[in-house]
């Protein structure tokens, strides 16, 4: 095994000749490494989940699916469309967008429900919400020298040093081959 530290600790005494040796691998890494209780945790998670500011409804509607998938592994289709369109509804940063799906996404699932954030942005002129960009500057704000100029100007030169050998024997090879 190419397992080391805790991890080898944690499986030195496991018997790998069993067939199930695969899963008493996992339960035993999973026991020492994992949460004590992940799905109770993704619970809690799925419950306080609100849209972020800049987090688009695909964005929003991706996180709570993903949540609500750990915390409720076999939960059948009706329990899972219910509990995230719930959550979808009362996690959205905009009241009036909240009112406007309550009004108007009432006996739709959950998959229709995400698509009337969209019809009421149209309607109302919101645009989308974006991910923010940052421009960087890369010029000196001042004619002062940065302090790395010297040292690239000194490894140019050392470069067109070290390249001289090389240019000469290229220009001195016969111009046929």
């Amino acid at each position: 095994m190419a397992l080391e530290g805790p991890a080898s600790e944690v499986l030195r005494d496991l018997d790998t000749s069993q067939p199930q040796a695969y899963s008493l691998i996992w339960e035993a890494l999973a026991r020492r490494f994992g949460s004590l209780d992940g799905a109770r945790e993704a619970m809690r998670r799925f419950d306080c989940r609100r849209q972020e500011e800049n987090e688009t409804i695909p964005d929003f509607e991706q996180a709570l699916r993903t949540l609500h998938r750990e915390a409720w592994p076999a939960a059948t289709p009706e329990q899972r469309d219910a509990a995230l369109k719930r959550r979808f509804e009362d996690g959205l940063i905009s009241t009036d967008m909240i009112q406007f799906l309550r009004l108007h996404a009432r006996d739709l699932d959950f998959h229709a429900t995400v698509i009337k954030p969209c019809q009421f942005a149209d309607a109302t002129g919101q645009s989308r919400t974006n991910k923010k960009v940052n421009f960087i500057d890369t010029h000196p704000k001042s004619p002062v020298q940065p302090e790395w100029e010297p040292l690239l100007q000194g490894f140019k030169e050392m470069m067109a040093e070290a390249l001289q050998p090389l240019q000469r024997a290229l220009r001195s090879q016969p111009q046929g081959n």
